[in-house]
Formats: structure tokens, sequence, C-alpha cells
């Protein structure tokens, strides 16, 4: 029995369920939003570390330390969201979308999750393929590794 079935009211009982649908409304936008951020945060890292730490080149001199010590900082920092592996998915993220690229675009629409799976793929075009099904359709991560390595990834190249 739910709490609301002991309100004697039905109007009461609406009023309940829509307070708890703005609310729902209001987290899952506070969601997206801080998502949308964070993405654009990632890709401002990874292009801090090419840019400015390596000069533009696609490895440091001295990467792999950089990298370490930089997770290491921002570990202590803002907690272990700022792994190793992280550090250098914002690495990737930078290299792999360009900002004058699609894929640029669509960061904030696709979670950091989905794009950790979609920069691994070599094809521009490709990725693009994925980044809007993943948009456009809510795959969810495992939705998205089984399509890619499925049939499903044949026929979107023979799509692009």
């Amino acid at each position: 029995m739910s709490k609301l079935d002991l309100i004697d009211s039905e109007e009461e009982r609406q009023f309940y369920r829509d307070i708890h649908e703005i609310l729902e409304h209001a987290k899952n936008t506070a969601y997206a939003a801080v998502n949308d951020i964070m993405t654009y945060a990632y890709w401002d890292i990874g292009e801090r570390i090419v840019e400015q730490e390596q000069k533009g080149a696609s490895k440091a001199k001295y990467g792999s330390y950089l990298i370490k010590r930089l997770a290491q900082e921002l570990s202590g920092e803002y907690g272990s969201g700022f792994s190793v592996a992280t550090i250098r998915n914002c690495r990737q993220l930078y290299l792999t979308f360009s900002k004058e690229s699609y894929g640029y675009s669509m960061l904030g629409k696709v979670h950091w999750s989905h794009l950790r799976t979609i920069m691994r793929l070599d094809d521009e075009d490709e990725r693009n393929f994925y980044l809007n099904e993943t948009a456009n359709e809510y795959w969810s991560v495992r939705e998205l590794e089984r399509n890619i390595k499925s049939p499903f990834s044949e026929l979107c190249t023979q799509i692009i």
C-alpha cells in the first residue's frame, strides 16, 4: 500500500503526484546540465594537457609522469573520480573531438560513459553515427557496446 493510498481525496493524491513529477523533472534536468558541464570540463582538461603541457604534440615527453601527478593532485582535492584512467580519457576526448567537429557539438548530449566507448572508434563518420543514435535512441552503454560489436555496426558503415 502506498502512502498516497491513505489520502482520502483524489484531488489531494493528484497534488502529491504532481509535486513528485516536478521534483523528478528538476532532478533529471539538473543531472543533464551537470553532465553537459562536466563533459566540456573534461574536454578542457584534455586541451590543457595536450596544448599547454605537451606543446600540441599528441604525447608529452614526460606524459605518463604528468598524468600520474595530475591524477594524484586532483584526487586529493576532488576525490577518486580523477584516476589516471580518467585523466587519460580527458586527453583522448580532446584528441578525438576537435572543437570544429560535429562530435564536439554532441558532447553535452551524450553521457561521459558513452563517450568513453565512442571515442575509441577510429572512423569519424562511425563515431558521429553512434553519437546520434545514442543521443536520439537513449541507448544504455550496454546497448551501445552491443550495437558496435554486432552486425548493426556493419549496417552503420553502409549507411555512412
